[in-house]
């Protein structure tokens, strides 16, 4: 069994955090994604009911398996990073989402 010697972070003071093309381009699909998503997910939202929408999206985005290794299928084989950034990107359109939704309710008072 390899340690964390062998598996090439022994040294993370090393790790390049400077946003790549490929990376760019997961953002991008991220922001693409979400704006594709949010008045689906406020009409099911609405309605009480699961977004079916959502998988389909993030899918032709391919987004879906984003950190699995292409060998066991439909993964995307992206490093953790991007998958971190991933992330990011979801929860900075959740953020603004949050706060249009709040003014909006503020504004309906």
């Amino acid at each position: 069994m390899k340690n964390v010697v062998d598996s090439g972070f022994a040294d993370l003071s090393r790790m390049n955090f400077e946003v790549s093309d490929e990376q760019r381009f997961v953002l991008d699909e991220v922001d693409r994604a979400c704006r594709e998503l949010r008045p689906l997910e406020d009409e099911a939202y609405m309605a009480g009911k699961f977004n079916e929408h959502l998988a389909p999206i993030f899918r032709k985005a391919q987004l879906l398996g984003l950190p699995i290794s292409r060998r066991y299928g439909e993964g995307q084989g992206a490093d953790v990073l991007t998958y971190a950034w991933l992330w990011k990107g979801l929860a900075k359109r959740e953020l603004e989402y949050e706060r249009s939704s709040r003014a909006m309710f503020l504004l309906d008072r």
